[in-house]
């Protein structure tokens, strides 16, 4: 078999070529699994961390689901163009939550719930949360010790906070074989 890159030979294309492809390839994808890794792990071991916060009673004071405009343009289905569900493409729906605590002689405010929901595409979680916590509803509140402001009321790690410290583990994994296979071949092929 006779492959050719840019209507040469492999056996004829320039070396810093042959690193790009060889090198700077699989190293870019192990890079990004690493970033990923360390994004994702810290974001849960903050949010591990916020099992052992100390609590606080408070009340929800505002409760609804937030519509917000992500932009990010028509659906790629063209089954589902200019529809109802490819306007809905465009949206984010999240369960905007304020609760008002008491600590150490002081009154805070805070809207977190959990760590890593950022919003659905579909509005049943958000409304799901809006009926979890109506307005007045007392709650249980968790407070950062350090940092009294920063709360949440569902603490630890939710099973989704896991999808981006695994993507990253993948990219290492496919940057790794690509590190181990492209040089195998580009030599498997220059060679015929």
């Amino acid at each position: 078999m006779n492959i050719t890159f840019s209507g040469m030979p492999l056996s004829e294309t320039p070396p810093h070529v042959r690193a790009i492809f060889t090198r700077v390839f699989p190293l870019c994808f192990v890079l990004m699994g690493i970033a990923l890794m360390v994004m994702g792990g810290r974001n849960i071991s903050q949010a591990q961390s916020s099992k052992k916060w100390p609590t606080a009673q408070g009340q929800v004071i505002s409760s609804q689901v937030k519509q917000v405009y992500t932009g990010k343009g028509h659906s790629p289905d063209p089954q589902y163009r200019n529809t109802a569900r490819d306007r809905r493409s465009d949206y984010a729906y999240h369960a905007r939550i304020a609760y008002r605590y008491n600590t150490s002689g002081r009154t805070y405010q805070g809207s977190r719930i959990t760590y890593g929901d950022h919003g659905a595409r579909a509005p049943r979680h958000a409304q799901q949360q809006v009926q979890k916590y109506p307005v007045g509803r007392a709650v249980t509140v968790y407070y950062s010790p350090q940092n009294p402001q920063e709360s949440l009321l569902e603490p630890g790690a939710k099973p989704h906070m896991w999808q981006q410290f695994w993507a990253g583990f993948l990219f290492m994994i496919v940057g790794g074989l690509l590190a181990l296979f492209i040089p195998w071949l580009w030599k498997r092929f220059s060679h015929e």
